[in-house]
């Protein structure tokens, strides 16, 4: 697996963070454009907590679903193809991490 450079990783952060906003999550990813920033500067623990949000359970990135029932802006008919989006960034934003923290 190649390094992901800082780069990719702050390219999959902001694509994730304006997919949570487009449909009215600030907390989330509030928490993400802080991690992005972090990454900016070089901070080396950023990575593991990537790692930890994408790969955590209750309360994590990895747990995160869009829906009416959450309070986010989301229509019922497009609840299925905006989770899939969403799963199919954390996942590769978790691929990401953990090819950077392994090197």
């Amino acid at each position: 697996m190649s390094q992901a450079s800082t780069r990719d990783l702050s390219l999959t952060l902001q694509e994730i963070i304006d997919l949570l906003h487009a449909h009215g999550d600030t907390y989330v990813a509030n928490g993400l454009v802080d991690k992005k920033r972090r990454l900016a500067k070089g901070d080396p623990t950023v990575i593991s907590g990537l790692v930890a949000e994408t790969t955590g359970g209750s309360g994590s990135l990895n747990d995160r679903i869009l829906s009416i029932a959450n309070g986010d802006r989301i229509a019922p008919g497009e609840e299925t193809a905006v989770n899939a989006e969403l799963r199919r960034l954390v996942d590769q934003l978790r691929s990401q991490a953990l090819a950077r923290a392994a090197a």
